[in-house]
């Protein structure tokens, strides 16, 4: 409600709909485009809770991207748990991150994760190339 008592109408984000034995484009980006990894043994800290993340949730990886501000990632989930997978690998992290460079607060990741299902294995090949 607004400070003159009018109704504010906010939309809220469509839910995902996750599913099981379907591929995910998975992206993420750095809060306002910022660098995501600093250096060599942030893109190893990622790619280690990547793997742990992927065994403790089913998930096979096919393909990854690391940039400097974001990253993409090809995954086929086993069962209906990309979001909590992701929730998973973004708090492991970002923990860490923070620890490492000695910051507080939340991570550097903006929001959301982005994840468009791939509909076909067909287009998967095209996708991680």
């Amino acid at each position: 409600m607004s400070r003159d008592g009018r109704i504010l109408a906010a939309m809220a984000r469509p839910l995902r709909i996750d599913q099981p034995d379907t591929f995910y484009h998975v992206v993420n980006r750095g809060n306002e485009r910022r660098a995501v990894f600093r250096d060599d043994a942030d893109y190893q800290g990622f790619l280690d809770r990547l793997g742990r993340c992927c065994e403790r949730f089913e998930i096979d990886c096919f393909a990854y991207v690391l940039m400097g501000n974001h990253y993409h990632l090809l995954v086929k989930t086993r069962q209906a748990n990309l979001s909590v997978a992701m929730q998973w690998l973004q708090v492991a992290y970002s923990t860490w991150h923070n620890h490492r460079h000695g910051r507080a607060g939340h991570w550097v990741a903006s929001g959301r994760v982005g994840g468009n299902s791939v509909v076909r294995s067909a287009v998967a090949g095209p996708a991680a190339r």
